[in-house]
């Protein structure tokens, strides 16, 4: 904790409501605050220990977002003639946007670097052809009647193209978040507007278990961005968001609110944990960084074994000492008045 109000003061200042989280900001904070503290207080930079020959999974990923970017945005601007698919049309085209998107960058100097860079192009190519695979499946199971529209969208950040941030709160409890998704499928429905929510990984995909302990709240808050910033008037409509794991099965839902088949709406009421638990849980986690408690608090038990700052933490003198904090923001239903717990 920190207990000098001028520090705390400090926090509620830079963290304020005129400051603009990241999901993956949030996610921090609820998996650990003293992470939270390390990396976006006092910015310390993690050690890189990866190998110089390793892969480097982060660029390789934004690699092929962009590539997925550019590959849906032609299909959209210029679709397939009615006798070809969006599937086959994808499966076409997708080494192309691969290479192409491996060419827009400079070419190593050197040889190690432009072997290198042979190995990562091929690399790409076999994640765009299971990715080609993935997205057949994915229109037979998932995409009937949805099509790619949005891509990259980008909401509370700077620039023209950016919607408006996403609000919750009000006053001094404001939270202000902002964020870029990646990809967003539509559907028009005599109801409004139905979109889905994806987020392209290239790495492991956070489980429903993250989501219920707040370590996942990416998409459902992502959902609620685009749900506000489109018109009113489309009365537009989450229908799920999920996960694209691009080494993996595809597509996943991670949370659902209704589902959407053959053209007909069949609506999900009570999804959980539901957005007003969602909402409730940020303005706690906030509000107790404004107050500057931050404090060791791993929400999983094994945090030492990967966290970025596991040489300068004190979890084993906080575990030694029995140390607790009963007052920690929680994704559990509050109890009803008169309930007791055991």
């Amino acid at each position: 904790m920190l207990r000098d109000p001028r520090i705390a003061a400090r926090l509620a200042t830079d963290f304020g409501p005129s400051y603009a989280f990241s999901a993956s900001q949030l996610e921090s904070l609820a998996f650990c605050p003293f992470q939270f503290f390390a990396r976006y207080v006092l910015r310390l930079d993690p050690i890189e220990e990866r190998d110089e020959l390793e892969e480097d999974r982060t660029a390789g990923g934004s690699r092929m977002h962009a590539a997925l970017e550019a590959l849906h945005l032609t299909l959209r601007d210029d679709p397939p003639p009615p006798e070809v698919s969006l599937d086959e049309a994808v499966a076409d085209a997708i080494e192309r946007a691969v290479r192409d998107q491996i060419d827009r960058e400079a070419t190593p100097s050197s040889d190690v670097g432009r072997a290198l860079r042979a190995i990562e192009a091929e690399r790409m190519v076999r994640v765009g052809k299971t990715y080609a695979d993935q997205f057949r499946r994915y229109a037979e199971a998932h995409g009937s009647g949805l099509v790619p529209f949005g891509f990259e969208y980008r909401f509370g950040g700077e620039g023209e193209d950016a919607s408006p941030a996403l609000i919750l709160g009000e006053g001094e409890r404001l939270v202000r978040l902002q964020g870029m998704i990646d990809r967003i499928d539509v559907a028009e429905h005599p109801s409004g507007t139905l979109f889905r929510v994806i987020d392209y990984k290239t790495g492991s995909v956070p489980s429903r278990g993250k989501l219920f302990k707040g370590l996942a709240l990416q998409l459902p808050l992502y959902a609620m961005a685009v749900e506000r910033s489109l018109p009113a008037e489309r009365n537009p409509r989450a229908i799920d968001a999920g996960y694209w794991a691009l080494r993996g099965k595809g597509y996943s839902p991670l949370v659902t609110m209704a589902e959407y088949r053959d053209g007909d709406l069949y609506p999900k009421d009570g999804w959980k944990p539901g957005p007003d638990r969602i909402v409730a849980f940020v303005l706690e986690l906030v509000d107790s960084l404004r107050g500057g408690m931050l404090p060791v608090h791993p929400a999983e038990t094994d945090c030492d074994r990967t966290c970025d700052y596991r040489t300068v933490c004190r979890l084993r003198q906080v575990r030694q000492a029995r140390k607790d904090w009963p007052e920690a923001p929680s994704m559990d239903e509050p109890a009803s008045q008169g309930e007791e717990h055991f």
